[in-house]
């Protein structure tokens, strides 16, 4: 009997390891990367502090993306722009239909950037955006990379590395 009793712990615990094993999700394949450009379409902002020769502002702006990641895209971010022309920007992006690879749906990623205003009327930017969630089509996106570009012109180029996964 105790070898009875033995023999189906022995089989419920193999099941029960088989079942998870085939229940485990499938994992993830390696990063794909999206690139293409952004083009700021409209935006506003409002001062919210100056102190020390440092101006903050408040904002938001509408863009568009091209190539491996297309979809409009809305972005509300704070900044502080220094004497010397110099700037820190962070915000969060949210983008209700876009398409990544083949995969439509809805994301949220977090971005910064910095830059400098020049004497030339150009402004130099370099970033990280680092995707946080998705949801239909991009559920389960994880991914981050990185843009350039020039804040006056409101124009970039992006490269983005990304998977899907539980």
């Amino acid at each position: 009997m105790m070898a009875t009793l033995g023999k189906l712990a022995i089989s419920t615990a193999a099941a029960l390891v088989a079942g998870v094993a085939l229940a485990a999700p499938a994992s993830a394949g390696p990063p794909v990367t999206a690139s293409g450009s952004f083009v700021e379409i409209s935006g506003g902002s409002t001062v919210t502090k100056a102190a020390g020769g440092n101006t903050f502002l408040s904002g938001f702006d509408t863009g568009v993306y091209t190539g491996g990641l297309s979809g409009t895209v809305h972005d509300v971010w704070t900044s502080v722009v220094h004497a010397d022309g110099s700037f820190e920007t962070k915000g969060t992006e949210t983008c209700a239909v876009c398409t990544i690879g083949s995969q439509t749906g809805s994301f949220t990623a977090h971005w910064v950037f910095t830059g400098i205003f020049l004497p030339n009327g150009t402004g130099p930017t370099a970033g990280t955006l680092v995707f946080k969630s998705g949801t239909g089509g991009l559920a389960g996106i994880h991914g981050s990379g990185k843009f350039a570009g020039d804040a006056v012109a409101g124009t970039e180029t992006y490269a983005f590395n990304y998977l899907f996964a539980p």
